[in-house]
């Protein structure tokens, strides 16, 4: 369902305001008030209405542009997005995999524990007292420390499993209550 032409492409003239022209299948060509012309891609993903952009006009013409939108459709009628680009080689896949494998779920709960105090922008309290982010890193080290190393501290995240989850989640439940009835 071709639309466009490149005589329609080249005759279409800036507006005040932004304006797309549809050639079908989900791909447009947006005209912007500067001149400029980017091809879009518009679909659904997860119940949302999302786009992605192939490039700029003449860079990209219009046969590319379609070819990139059938690409993208035949992407997404195999259940994957569109916008995700593929792995040339599957070999660092499988070094990172070994990677993971090396790692124990202590030095991934701290690695992730230093990127979440950054996200916080918090730094390391001793301040017990302390009300707010360094209270929260304070809680985050306690559960990691009294209930989830005992258990997980020296296993690689592959062998982590649902008993294993489990066992600390009955753990932390058992002690509510004990506490609760103190």
């Amino acid at each position: 369902m071709a639309v466009l032409t490149e005589y329609k492409i080249k005759a279409a003239k800036s507006k005040v305001k932004e304006y797309t022209l549809k050639d079908g299948n989900g791909l447009f060509l947006n005209i912007h008030p500067n001149g400029s012309k980017y091809w879009l891609f518009r679909f659904s993903w997860n119940g949302k209405q999302t786009r992605m952009s192939f490039g700029t006009y003449p860079k990209v013409d219009i046969k590319q542009a379609r070819y990139l939108c059938e690409q993208a459709n035949f992407k997404l009628l195999s259940n994957i997005d569109p916008r995700l680009k593929e792995n040339p080689t599957i070999e660092p896949v499988e070094e990172a995999v070994d990677e993971e494998q090396k790692c124990t779920f202590a030095q991934f709960a701290l690695h992730w524990l230093e990127f979440k105090l950054k996200k916080l922008n918090s730094k390391p309290s001793k301040d017990k007292k302390n009300n707010g982010r360094g209270s929260t890193e304070i809680q985050i080290r306690r559960a990691f420390t009294n209930d989830i190393f005992p258990v997980l501290k020296d296993k690689s995240l592959q062998s982590v499993t649902r008993k294993d989850l489990l066992l600390i989640m009955r753990r932390v439940v058992f002690l509510f209550f004990v506490i609760k009835e103190i």
